[in-house]
């Protein structure tokens, strides 16, 4: 994943949303407010955006910011004002207020060990917050806090999260370091649903099924899973992937993975109800779409622009041919090409 320097997500006009080389990864669905409502934090880059109804400010430049305070972060809409406190950090624990649209303030306490600075949070429907921190400087972690009960009530360490629109669902790499080699874990995280239903995406009716409390946050999509215990390793070599693409109903994300030299397309289609999964497919550039045939090495950067459109996804592929000349090839994938996992 590029998260910090590759790909960056962006809404356009009409219904096709893009993927494409830019600066940093931002919000697809929040707008900019203006600099002199944004407040002024010592040591740290901060961004104020309009989500909605909500102001919100987040962190801009995560993995070991630090200052000498937790910098001023915080959720403001019309049912809820969730804002972390400035007291020290990383020494002692961290603090989030919350307040009602009743005037009812509560607190919410975050180990010291476990989270050490705070770069965003954002409001999740059914008064849930998904809060996204520094674990220790080369690790981001998120908590799910049920606003109502003040309380955190899941979480885990990730790498390049991505929220949805809606901001009902988080999709992220899970934490086995793929910086130092790790394998790229794909994994999906729906705030509608418990921590129990959020630990592994394979049916009661699978005799391989098996809650493991111990598993890490999330339903896995991508590799896929014969067992809800499998490992780390399973000797993939999905090591090279775009950033996340979500469609701007939310329904659908889209990301391009590298496994073997070939490029190729993994789609993922959100759950509906509460009792549904979600659905992982794949679609591979093999053939005359190889875009990587005439290359010495195949990776992210031969995918330059990504975009959804009326049941389709358009992608532009960059590379070269057998004689180095540089190829370009825009082509159109629809849904009903995927294949399933």
């Amino acid at each position: 994943m590029r998260s910090q320097t590759g790909f960056v997500a962006d809404r356009l006009l009409g219904k096709a949303t893009m993927l494409s080389l830019a600066g940093l990864l931002t919000f697809t669905f929040a707008a900019p407010l203006s600099a002199q409502d944004c407040p002024v934090n010592s040591g740290v880059h901060t961004i104020c955006r309009q989500i909605g109804n909500a102001e919100a400010v987040s962190v801009t430049s995560p993995f070991g910011a630090y200052p000498t305070l937790q910098p001023t972060v915080y959720w403001h809409d019309d049912e809820w004002k969730i804002d972390m406190l400035p007291q020290s950090s990383p020494i002692g624990e961290l603090t989030m207020s919350l307040t009602s649209k009743d005037g009812i303030t509560k607190s919410v306490k975050f180990p010291a060990v476990l989270l050490v600075q705070v770069d965003s949070i954002i409001r999740s429907p059914g008064d849930k917050a998904i809060i996204l921190g520094e674990a220790n400087g080369t690790s981001l972690v998120f908590s799910i806090v049920d606003l109502n009960l003040a309380k955190i009530v899941d979480g885990s360490l990730i790498y390049h999260p991505s929220i949805s629109p809606n901001r009902r669902f988080l999709i992220y790499n899970n934490w086995y370091q793929p910086h130092l080699g790790g394998e790229n874990l794909f994994t999906l995280y729906d705030t509608l649903k418990s921590a129990a239903e959020n630990t592994c995406g394979y049916g009661e009716s699978n005799p391989l099924y098996k809650r493991n409390a111990d598993a890490l946050g999330g339903i896995q999509v991508y590799p896929a899973q014969s067992s809800c215990l499998d490992g780390p390793d399973d000797g993939d070599d999905n090591q090279d992937a775009s950033d996340f693409l979500w469609s701007s109903d939310s329904s659908r994300v889209v990301f391009a993975d590298v496994k073997s030299s070939i490029l190729s397309l993994v789609l993922v289609t959100m759950p509906v109800g509460a009792k549904e999964h979600p659905k992982t497919e794949v679609y591979s550039f093999v053939g005359a779409e190889n875009i990587c045939s005439g290359s010495a090495t195949c990776g992210y950067k031969n995918l330059s622009s990504l975009a959804f459109t009326a049941g389709a996804v358009k992608a532009t592929l960059v590379g070269v041919d057998s004689s180095g000349k540089p190829v370009e090839k825009n082509l159109t994938v629809p849904f009903s090409k995927f294949s399933p996992i």
